[in-house]
């Protein structure tokens, strides 16, 4: 896949989750079948969020060679017990609960995400 900025790879994100959310998909494999995505331009883990963290760092989206979890753009939230950032496999994420379930109102939640978190890089660039 060719290289990605933070800013595409979050209105990527968001564009694949809505698209999900609206013809009520069972799969991210789907959408890319459904927008004739080629397999050489998919993203790894069929996660743009994914993609750019690879392209940016050492490791993909999980656990770096240091032992810390490598930093999603999403600001997935805190588990309310620890404290800990939430990652999108952390039981309680968006990401989670609609892998599990399939609704469209989990997809939603991180279309929601990727507008926060659009709306936090275009005030940092202002900054």
């Amino acid at each position: 896949m060719r290289h990605i900025t933070a800013k595409e790879a979050l209105e990527l994100t968001r564009d694949m989750w809505r698209y999900i959310a609206d013809y009520k998909l069972q799969s991210k494999t789907d959408y890319f079948i459904f927008k004739e995505i080629g397999t050489l331009d998919r993203p790894r883990c069929l996660c743009y969020l994914c993609e750019y963290v690879k392209q940016n760092s050492e490791t993909d989206c999980g656990i770096r060679s240091d032992g810390v979890k490598a930093r999603c753009l999403l600001n997935w939230g805190e588990n309310a017990l620890t404290g800990k950032a939430l990652y999108c496999e952390s039981d309680s994420s968006p990401y989670s609960d609609w892998f599990r379930d399939h609704y469209a109102k989990d997809a939603i939640k991180i279309v929601n995400l990727c507008n926060e978190a659009l709306e936090r890089l275009d005030q940092e660039a202002k900054s």
